[in-house]
């Protein structure tokens, strides 16, 4: 009987690993990459069980002060709420399902377009909400190399949004950036470092370093991240 249920099992995982295999070759190329983001950052399973994400993101230009903000995302229900210092006062914005404002009450005020398209990039832009969100295309471009590893780029997009991920074979996120139109160059990259579990089985980037042209203009750290 033992014998049986091993061979049983065998056969049952064997037609599990020859259907994935099948899956994999019948996707296109920028679905596979998906896939293998997906699997590094922690799995299927694992990114849907993110509902919604906290952060502070200290950021700034090297060499000068840092602007800190912290951060309430509910990826599902399309909710953001962002809570910064400006000119030594707290300021709070909220975003809910395309409308944005700052402050409460009496003292409540609706955004400018400019400043609501702002808040709802952190839906696209952040990769737990890009790789869980079904409207966002995934279109294979290329195949390059990227600090000595070989990577391919996919294009992920939407009705309004766009980013290429420079993807190493184990799924990892090596940097992201947008060609220049005229040339084709990536001349401003945002290098994805310090990938940790932050929750719940799922991996993120703690730090970002963008380059112009190879020169360090900018940079950001997350911290305190909690996943619910």
């Amino acid at each position: 009987m033992t014998q049986a249920i091993k061979k049983t099992t065998l056969v049952v995982w064997l037609c599990l690993l020859w259907a994935n295999v099948t899956i994999a070759q019948n996707l296109p190329k920028g679905q596979v990459i998906k896939q293998q983001i997906i699997q590094f950052l922690g799995g299927k399973k694992a990114l849907k069980k993110v509902r919604k994400l906290s952060y502070t993101l200290e950021m700034g230009v090297p060499g000068q002060a840092r602007l800190s903000e912290e951060v309430w995302i509910h990826f599902k229900r399309k909710r953001l709420k962002k809570t910064f210092t400006r000119q030594g006062k707290k300021v709070t914005q909220y975003y809910k399902k395309g409308k944005a404002w700052e402050g409460r009450g009496k003292h409540k005020r609706l955004l400018s377009e400019d400043e609501t398209d702002k808040l709802s990039n952190v839906f696209f832009y952040n990769f737990l909400g890009m790789l869980t969100n079904p409207k966002v295309q995934w279109q294979w471009r290329k195949e390059t190399t990227y600090q000595n590893q070989k990577v391919a780029i996919v294009k992920a997009s939407d009705a309004t949004h766009r980013l290429d991920l420079f993807v190493a074979a184990s799924g990892k996120i090596l940097t992201t950036g947008m060609p220049n139109p005229k040339n084709g160059e990536y001349e401003v990259l945002a290098d994805e470092l310090e990938y940790v579990n932050i929750g719940k089985g799922v991996k993120f980037p703690l730090v970002f370093k963008v380059y112009s042209n190879g020169v360090l203009v900018y940079k950001g750290r997350f911290k305190h991240i909690k996943v619910f």
